[in-house]
């Protein structure tokens, strides 16, 4: 693997994780 495949892919699983923290955050205020 190339350094830019693994730059790549390590860019895409933050805006993952990122994507899903808002989503979260975002149902546990709906609920209060």
């Amino acid at each position: 693997m190339s350094v830019m495949q693994i730059m790549s892919i390590v860019v895409s699983v933050v805006v993952a994780l990122f994507a899903i923290a808002s989503y979260y955050e975002k149902k546990a205020r709906s609920k209060e």
